[in-house]
């Protein structure tokens, strides 16, 4: 009976250990990769694009990361290129084919959203829509295009950015600037 239990606990930890670490209610932290000896880079250029229906939301999210990093020492813009080679959906880091020669920023941070998912997790009873979607963020120096860091976050969200921008913004910036 004692195995039983300690079974359960083990495989109950190794589920939830795959899940990522929460870093708020409705943000999850998926996978992420530091190159070692980070420095925040001095100034940094907000990046995405690739499909015109988003730039609304990737224009509210830099708003958000606008306020930020507002108080801080650190120069950053942000820029959406409809011309970006940028997937609508994407599935894993490998998807993006990044390279920079921008004289104007140190480095430069490319914001993706991954395959969104529709769900009520309510059923009829109470019928809110939650979209989970993941979102990509690569920090990537600008004059030699090595990795400075990854991110892929999952959200569980009402409406895709709105009810989570200022978390996301938050989580980003936070990370940025360890």
């Amino acid at each position: 009976m004692r195995l039983i239990i300690i079974l359960i606990i083990v495989s109950f930890n190794l589920c939830t250990s795959q899940e990522g670490k929460k870093v708020h209610k409705r943000i999850t932290l998926i996978e992420d990769y530091t190159v070692e000896n980070y420095k925040m880079p001095d100034s940094i250029l907000f990046y995405s694009g690739g499909h015109w229906e988003i730039e609304k939301f990737y224009n509210i999210l830099f708003d958000r990361l606008k306020k930020e990093f507002k108080k801080s020492d650190y120069y950053v813009n942000y820029k959406f290129d409809e011309s970006a080679d940028i997937p609508v959906k994407l599935y894993s880091f490998d998807e993006l084919k990044i390279t920079f020669n921008e004289d104007d920023f140190n480095a430069i941070c490319v914001l993706a959203i991954g395959e969104i998912k529709s769900e009520f997790p309510n059923g009829y009873i109470n019928p809110v829509r939650i979209l989970n979607y993941d979102f990509y963020m690569i920090l990537v120096e600008s004059k030699t295009n090595r990795v400075l860091m990854k991110r892929r976050y999952r959200l569980a969200a009402k409406n895709k950015f709105y009810s989570e921008h200022k978390n996301l913004a938050k989580e980003i910036a936070k990370e940025l600037m360890k």
